[in-house]
Parts: C-alpha cells; structure tokens; sequence
C-alpha cells in the first residue's frame, strides 16, 4: 500500500499495527496530498490509504485524482471520527472505503483486508446515510439506461439530475463538483446530443431514456 498521512507519527503508528498484523507492505509514504497522488501513480498499489486532512491537495481530492488517474488503486480515506458527510463525498469521489482513526487497530487491519478482496469498508453510521442517498436518487436515473451510449457515466449523473430539475448549483452539491465542472458536462453532452439549448436537451435525454423504460 502507500500511506498518506502529514503527521510522521500516526504514519508511523500505522506500519507498527501492519506489521503486527502482517497485513500489508507499505510501499512508499506520503506527507502530503500531492506526493500522495504522484506515488500512487508511481507504484499502483493494491491499496491507497490517505488522512482526510492533507496540504496540497486533501483527502478528498487525492481520492478523487487517483480513482482518475490509477483506477485499478483502490482507496481508503481515514477519518478522525464518523463524519457523514465527509464519508459520502469520499465515496462519491471513488473511495472504496472510509475508516475511523479511534477504532481498535484489528479491526482497521479487517476494513482494510476486506477492501483490498474487493468489498467496501464503510462505518455503520455512513451505511445509514448511503441508503438515505439512494433513497433519494431522482426517478429518472431509476430507469434503465441504453446498452450503448455516448455519455460517459459521469454525464449520465449529469442528465438525470438535470432531469429531476436540479439546478447546476444543486447538481454541483449532490456530486460533490464545481460548478464550472459541471458545466463543462453539460457542454460536452449538448455537444454529444447536437443540441443547442437546455430544453433540447432535457427533451434529448428524456427520448434516450424512453426506449429503455418501453
């Protein structure tokens, strides 16, 4: 794995409980977020484990620039306690996991063994608040999406928050995006579609969908 963490001696308390454990070979060490990216590019490691509170880039964002960047890394973001919201925009960025610092360091060593066979780590607390957010999913992105289609994934989100009625504001906030990005998704799509105005597109999008739900 490589460990991204700026205090030297949480990191260092960190390999002490691997190696107990004999879990995981610690790669390389980051102390802040942007070595953290460059050296999970570097090594690709089986696991990326990251503090929240990084300079240069924090947790979130190295979450997000390496499930870009190295999507075969997965990555887990250690928090200092439950925090909902910070564990949801972790996952919405690509997180495959969120651990809290204060919980016993075996079961650390477990959340991080499950992840690394391909499940999830999410605290109990986080579960409660995921399900809230699939419960509230908008009813278009509920349907069945065509097999083939030129949006990415990412510009789907996109399309069906805009076919909820969520401003780019609104949609910003649910994706934990700026504003700007988001606008460059719906460019990209309009561009995608030959549309040249909102309603086209909402009207393009909704056509897309229909052969699907039929």
């Amino acid at each position: 794995m490589v460990l991204a963490d700026g205090d030297r001696l949480t990191r260092l308390a960190v390999k002490e409980t691997l190696r107990r454990h004999g879990a995981f070979v610690i790669a390389a060490e980051a102390a802040d977020g942007d070595d953290a990216v460059r050296l999970a590019c570097h090594y690709r490691p089986d696991l990326l484990v990251t503090e929240a509170v990084l300079t240069r880039l924090n947790g979130l964002e190295v979450v997000e620039r390496v499930a870009r960047q190295a999507p075969e890394v997965r990555s887990v973001l250690m928090v200092r306690d439950e925090d909902e919201e910070l564990g949801l925009a972790a996952l919405r960025r690509g997180a495959s996991g969120v651990v809290c610092k204060a919980d016993p360091p075996s079961k650390i060593v477990e959340e991080l063994l499950a992840v690394h066979a391909g499940g999830a780590a999410i605290p109990p607390r986080l579960t409660t608040a995921v399900l809230g957010e699939l419960r509230r999913l908008p009813e278009p992105g509920s349907g069945l999406r065509p097999v083939r289609s030129v949006l990415t994934d990412r510009e789907w989100e996109v399309l069906d928050l805009m076919l909820a009625g969520e401003s780019t504001a609104d949609i910003a906030e649910r994706l934990v995006l700026t504003r700007d990005t988001v606008a460059s998704h719906v460019k990209n799509i309009m561009r995608k579609l030959g549309v040249h105005s909102r309603d086209a597109l909402l009207e393009a999008g909704r056509r897309m969908l229909e052969p699907a739900a039929a």
